[in-house]
């Protein structure tokens, strides 16, 4: 009887591997990206009027506004409360997107990464920026590159990053180590009482 115990938990050792190892190569090839965005707290270097304010840009209505002031260069920011490999970023405005500055920033090691973009050769009402790398931030600020008194207006600001993917290889090893445990147990209670 001893062998054959033996033997179970080998089994169920080697089953939990292979497992483990084949559902993490699934998930390391499944990329899937979410917006950020809508879940973060966003402010602008100042508003105009009312009804323009920063969370305009994050509430998924293409037809509200979110809109400085002129003044010289004019921003919009989002705390994403906590760091994120942002992956892309895209802009909507109907009145066409200018060129901008996009800085992120990681404010736990203090670390930024800037990128100028002009989206004016390819002039478009909307426009996604792919970050080919993913940069690690908390903080993504938009800002006008131009220099003199100008109004930051848009109505959409997306911030994708990738998502946590779940592990469900740990769950089903955890599961299988569980399995062979009870297993084990009931075998040791029906050999005590069998005795």
């Amino acid at each position: 009887m001893r062998p054959f115990q033996a033997n179970n938990f080998v089994c169920f050792l080697v089953v939990g591997i292979v497992t483990f190892s084949m559902v993490s190569v699934a998930e390391a090839t499944a990329i899937t990206t979410y917006n950020q965005a809508p879940y973060c707290n966003v402010s602008q270097s100042s508003t105009l009027g009312v009804f323009n304010g920063a969370e305009n840009a994050v509430d998924d209505d293409i037809y509200s506004l979110s809109s400085t002031l002129e003044e010289e260069h004019p921003w919009w920011q989002a705390d994403l409360g906590g760091v994120f490999g942002i992956n892309s970023i895209y802009l909507f405005n109907p009145l066409g997107i200018t060129p901008v500055t996009l800085t992120f920033q990681d404010t736990a090691t203090n670390s930024s990464y800037t990128k100028s973009l002009d989206p004016t050769e390819t002039y478009s009402y909307a426009y996604t920026f792919y970050l080919p790398p993913a940069i690690y931030a908390d903080l993504v600020t938009v800002e006008l590159q131009q220099s003199g008194s100008l109004q930051l207006g848009t109505c959409e600001i997306d911030v994708y990053s990738a998502a946590p993917v779940p592990e469900p290889a740990t769950i089903l090893l955890f599961g299988t180590g569980l399995t062979g445990l009870v297993g084990s147990r009931i075998r040791r209670k029906k050999k005590a009482a069998s005795v």
